[in-house]
């Protein structure tokens, strides 16, 4: 860096913005890059020594806002400042395009498994209609034997039924056979007394 004062303008920093057509912030970002001397004013406020090559002869067109401090430092210094922002920006750029491939293809992989997911829930739900439907006939089977018991229960009741009357009828035949041995009996034992009083009204 000269030092030559000859060289050099000592400028505040608004009036090196306004030279250079950049902002006041601007300014102290070039002057910080440049490392040129700093030195306090009459009036307390800081000057700066600006190398006068750098000052160009009518200040530029366009407002101070318009530009910024790497258009008014167009020296190859100011190209090396921005590679390496750059160099980093690009690493930034690389690391987030593969994040969110990867952020993409764990969403492709929850599409796939919620497809699956929904092939097997529309497997059990056909299941449980399957399962329901056997249900239904399983307790139909259940109603209809136990609709079998109940008459198979009752035509018992009316066998059970028919042969207390059988037996009865039975008993009744046996009476009535009985009564009729003993009316023969009676017959005979009636017919045999006949018999004898006859013979012995003859003799």
């Amino acid at each position: 860096m000269t030092t030559d004062t000859s060289d050099v303008r000592w400028l505040t920093y608004d009036e090196l913005g306004a030279a250079l057509g950049i902002t006041p912030d601007s300014a102290r970002r070039l002057v910080a890059r440049k490392k040129w001397p700093r030195r306090a004013g009459n009036d307390g406020r800081a000057r700066i020594g600006v190398p006068a090559e750098r000052i160009p002869d009518k200040p530029p067109v366009s407002p101070p806002d318009a530009r910024d401090d790497v258009d008014a430092d167009d020296g190859p210094d100011a190209r090396d400042d921005v590679i390496p922002v750059v160099s980093i920006l690009t690493q930034h750029i690389d690391r987030l395009e593969k994040e969110l491939q990867s952020v993409k293809n764990e969403r492709d992989e929850e599409r796939i498994r919620a497809a699956q997911l929904a092939i097997q829930a529309a497997q059990v739900d056909a299941l449980n209609v399957v399962i329901e439907v056997e249900r239904q006939r399983a307790e139909d089977a259940r109603r209809r034997t136990e609709e079998l018991k109940q008459q198979t229960e009752e035509l018992k009741a009316e066998r059970d039924r028919w042969a207390s009357a059988l037996e009865a009828s039975q008993r009744q035949i046996t009476h009535l056979q009985q009564a009729e041995k003993l009316v023969d009996q009676a017959e005979k034992a009636a017919a045999e007394r006949r018999g004898w009083f006859g013979w012995l009204k003859r003799a």
